[in-house]
């Protein structure tokens, strides 16, 4: 069990007060609309997905990826009692994003290939441009 599990049993409790405004500044910043995909990389305990999953509606939707089993099992938690029905959740690390991971959270359920823009939501540790060269996707960070 690595320590994100074992600090992702108190997280929420102890950090979303400091972080709860820059969550929402961020949103903000990024002017989702709906029908927008968007990528929560390192998504956590799914905090942001409060701000993320509402202004995309039931057309967009958020992809949440974290490498840790207990913070994604917290998410999950989340997604379920807030009844998100347009966001996913997935297990990977954030360095190693590819299409191939990301492939089945895109293909729309009606194969018709909808043209969509999609926003990425980066980490502030990493330059969009690195989830660009991974995912081939524009980005949009919300830490500009």
């Amino acid at each position: 069990m690595s320590w994100y599990d074992v600090f992702s049993k108190f997280y929420d409790g102890s950090l979303e007060r400091l972080y709860l405004p820059f969550r929402q500044a961020a949103a903000e910043r990024l002017a989702l609309a709906p029908g927008q995909y968007v990528l929560d990389a390192g998504c956590g305990t799914g905090q942001s997905l409060d701000v993320l999953s509402p202004p995309v509606g039931s057309t967009g939707k958020v992809i949440g990826v974290d490498l840790s089993k207990g913070m994604l099992d917290a998410a999950k938690r989340r997604v379920a009692s807030k009844g998100f029905g347009n966001v996913e959740l997935a297990q990977g690390s954030v360095l190693e994003l590819d299409r191939a991971m990301l492939a089945p959270h895109l293909l729309p359920t009606d194969h018709r290939r909808p043209r969509r823009r999609c926003r990425l939501a980066a980490p502030p540790t990493r330059h969009p441009r690195a989830l660009r060269r991974s995912t081939g996707a524009r980005a949009r960070s919300s830490d500009r």
